[in-house]
Order: structure tokens, then C-alpha cells, then sequence
């Protein structure tokens, strides 16, 4: 398993600062946070390839913003339908620059939800697009979304067979009332990325900490994710309100990689 930090921590500082700050930590992988479109295009986008090729970043996912899932990518009317596709190419094209495989998908908002069969079609035409660019769409579960719901992805699962993929977010697994271990059971090989931190049991508003600040058993997780056969990256995701300075950020990584190889002895 490779153990990375998303630029997403920094978030709002502008994306290609963003991912220098993770690059100067001096770790070899990370995770791209892009804030809105204009991100894919020059001036912008060239800045972060400079930084993935000066600082000799595996740059393994691309985390998009998430606004135009409900209106525009599982929408039934088909020019929303269309736009949404051209701009996902789009960071298809982008990802292929930088060599980058894992597309993290939030999905549709659970105020709103469509058709789950409606929803499993759309996702295997985009997972088939991506895949023309050697990228993998993955289901991030979500607690503001449809894919919140272990049900939810246990259906995706069945209805799109080894098409399903899933990012296992720790943080939000916890919101949404489940132990993150259950994804991993109910799930297994089809989880291909994770999105770490640490909580504190039971209470919400220490639910996304850095790795040592909690009490999440971390060497049962990564002993489960193992005996599925996963050997994806796990990145450090927090939100800028969840830690103070940026050495957390390096010590979490640090933490999680010894927690892997103590996995890895059991």
C-alpha cells in the first residue's frame, strides 16, 4: 500500500499552491483536489504539472469538485447529460498527463436522488469512458449523498459487478453512522482507494482527526483492507479545521505506513 496526502487539506488555498505545500512535505504521493474547470487549463494546470515533475510527485488520484453530479451528469436531459461528459474527458485527459488512475466520484446529493438503475447506467458509461484514458471512476461513500448508504453500494455492487469501484472514506463512513470496517466487508476487492483520518468514538465533533488524535483502530482496518486483496493508496484527507500545522499532516502519513507494516507482521 502506498500512504499519500491530498492537496484537498489545504483547501481554500488555490489548487496548484495547494499541492506544493504537500509536495514540500517531502512525500512521494498525493492526491489532486481540483477547485473548478478553469484548473484544467493553462496557467493553471501547468503549474501543477510543474509541481508533480519537480518534485517527482505519483500523483495517484484526481479528486473533482462535485457541484455538477446531480444537475448535470445524472441528469435526464441529455444536453446537462452531455456537457457533464465533455467536461469529465476532460480531466480524463488531464489525469493521463500526469499518470494519475483513480477519479474520485461524490454523486448525487440524497435531498435529490434518481433511479438507483438510472444512477448504476450512468456511472458504468462514465467508468467506460474512463477507461479509454487508462482511469478508474471510483464511488466515493458520501454522507450528503446516495452513496452515504452501505445499501446503496452493495446494489451498485451487485447490479455493475467488478465495474463498481469504491473510495473508502473514513471520515465519512463515521458520519454516516457506520464503522468504516463494514465497507470493507460488505465491499471487499472493489474498494481500490481510501481517504484516511483519525475520530474519537461517538463524538461528532472530532470525527476528522489527525492519525494519532483518535482512537480508530487502524492495524484491524488495514488487516481487513489486506485480507480483500487491497494494495491501493491510502491518502490523508482532513479539512483545514482539522489540524493546525502542516507537520500533522507528514506525522499522519507517517503513522498510517506504520500501521500498515504492523498489518502486515499480523
Amino acid at each position: 500500500m502506498k500512504v499519500g496526502i491530498s492537496s484537498s487539506c489545504f483547501y481554500p488555498l488555490v489548487t496548484e499552491q495547494s499541492l506544493l505545500e504537500v509536495a514540500r512535505l517531502g512525500v512521494q504521493t498525493a492526491e489532486v483536489f481540483i477547485s473548478c474547470a478553469t484548473e484544467l487549463n493553462p496557467p493553471y494546470f501547468d503549474e501543477i504539472l510543474r509541481v508533480v515533475r519537480d518534485y517527482s510527485l505519483d500523483l495517484v488520484s484526481l479528486h473533482p469538485f462535485g457541484a455538477l453530479d446531480t444537475q448535470y451528469l445524472f441528469s435526464n436531459y441529455e444536453r446537462r447529460k452531455d456537457a457533464a461528459f465533455e467536461l469529465y474527458k476532460r480531466h480524463f485527459e488531464r489525469m493521463a498527463q500526469l499518470h494519475s488512475q483513480i477519479f474520485v466520484l461524490h454523486g448525487v446529493r440524497k435531498q435529490t436522488p434518481v433511479d438507483e438503475e438510472f444512477y448504476f447506467e450512468r456511472f458504468a458509461e462514465l467508468q467506460a469512458t474512463a477507461n479509454q484514458f487508462g482511469v478508474t471512476v471510483a464511488q466515493e461513500n458520501v454522507e450528503r449523498a446516495m452513496s452515504g448508504d452501505l445499501g446503496f453500494l452493495k446494489r451498485m455492487c451487485g447490479y455493475l459487478g467488478d465495474t463498481a469501484k469504491f473510495v473508502l472514506d473514513i471520515k465519512q463512513a463515521t458520519r454516516s453512522g457506520y464503522a468504516p470496517t463494514r465497507f470493507v466487508e460488505a465491499l471487499g476487492s472493489h474498494i481500490v482507494h481510501i481517504h484516511a483520518s483519525d475520530n474519537l468514538a461517538g463524538v461528532k465533533a472530532k470525527d476528522c482527526l489527525p492519525v494519532g488524535q483518535g482512537d480508530f483502530d487502524f492495524d484491524c482496518f488495514f488487516r481487513k483492507l489486506r485480507a480483500v486483496g487491497f494494495d491501493g493508496a491510502v491518502i490523508v484527507e482532513l479539512y483545514r479545521s482539522g489540524f493546525d500545522q502542516a507537520a500533522e499532516l507528514l506525522d499522519s502519513a507517517k503513522r498510517l505506513q506504520q500501521h500498515i507494516e504492523r498489518s502486515d507482521d499480523k
